[in-house]
């Protein structure tokens, strides 16, 4: 799909400029952002509650091995049970396609713990469907991903990012798509 496509090249790009820093990627699935990553940053925790995607995670970070090993690590938990994932030294946190999943005053939640959590300068990248226009004018807004049921208007996420401490920086792919950048003030 071609916005998911723009949005995950965006997310990976913001990243990459942090060659450093320790990403946490919530949602992370099979670790295939991880994995692009690869030598490229710090260190790599993906989190996901799917165990058969982390399983799935471990095996193809074993296979590739090289550069990476040691550098991904993988865990089984409920992204919004910051405390069972949580390392002190994560200074960027991703989640592509993942903000949408959780209804709208979990999404809150989460975005208010990372931002007590996070040290001032550090990155949050949120690339998902974010409204610019009311869906009920969109002609087919499940082209820009499904489910849809807790997307979000592309202000109300920078809002949400703003009460948490960042600093958002939105791009918009189209009227469905969007990355957001926020850097944690302090």
């Amino acid at each position: 799909m071609f916005w998911n496509q723009a949005t995950w090249r965006v997310t990976v790009a913001a990243v990459e400029a942090h060659p450093q820093d320790v990403v946490a990627d919530l949602g992370c699935g099979d670790g295939a952002m991880l994995r692009e990553w690869g030598g490229r940053i710090g260190r790599g925790i993906g989190v996901d509650r799917d165990g058969e995607a982390i399983r799935q995670a471990r095996e193809l970070q074993s296979a590739q091995a090289g550069a990476q090993a040691g550098r991904l690590e993988f865990v089984q938990a409920d992204l919004e049970d910051v405390g069972a994932w949580w390392r002190p030294e994560i200074s960027v946190v991703v989640m592509h396609d993942t903000l949408r999943l959780l209804p709208v005053e979990r999404q809150r939640r989460l975005l208010a713990e990372l931002g007590r959590r996070m040290a001032a300068r550090g990155l949050l990248v949120v690339g998902d469907v974010m409204w610019s226009m009311p869906v009920e004018v969109l002609e087919a807004p499940e082209q820009y991903g499904e489910p849809l049921a807790h997307a979000q208007p592309a202000a109300a996420v920078e809002q949400m990012a703003r009460a948490a401490g960042f600093l958002p920086d939105l791009h918009r792919f189209g009227p469905g798509r969007a990355v957001l950048v926020a850097l944690r003030a302090g």
